[in-house]
């Protein structure tokens, strides 16, 4: 929807040839998900630019499928990774250990914090 409301042409888009479901290794709750991690790991894949000259890749990346505080079974999956080529074993860990899951459950996060009014004040909840 994004790429078609910016005038991008979907037909364009290649998919990354291999697609990996990441999932879990034990019963839990997210209790944390190391986004800077995750982005790291996509620009490892080639989703990212360490320097500005860096070609993207656009048909590699992550779909995440939890959140923080989303309870989890063994074989759940927490991510689904479409990449160029087969992931090894330590890049399957790398994005494994990026989904922190605890025993107990913990509160979702809340996304708004403060609101400011029609009269610039700011309002915290």
């Amino acid at each position: 929807n994004m790429i078609e409301a910016q005038g991008g042409d979907l037909e364009k888009i290649e998919n990354a040839p291999y697609k990996t479901e990441i999932l879990s290794q034990k019963d839990g709750y997210i209790s944390k998900i190391k986004a800077e991690e995750i982005g790291n790991f996509v620009c490892s894949l080639g989703g990212g630019r360490k320097k500005k000259e860096d070609d993207i890749n656009h048909s590699v990346g992550v779909i995440n499928k939890v959140s923080v505080s989303d309870k989890v079974k063994l074989g759940d999956v927490l991510t689904t990774v479409y990449s160029q080529n087969p992931l090894t074993e330590e890049k399957t860990t790398r994005i494994r250990e990026a989904f922190i899951i605890d025993e107990h459950s913990l509160d979702k996060p809340r996304l708004v914090y403060a609101k400011i009014d029609g009269k610039g004040e700011i309002i915290l909840y």
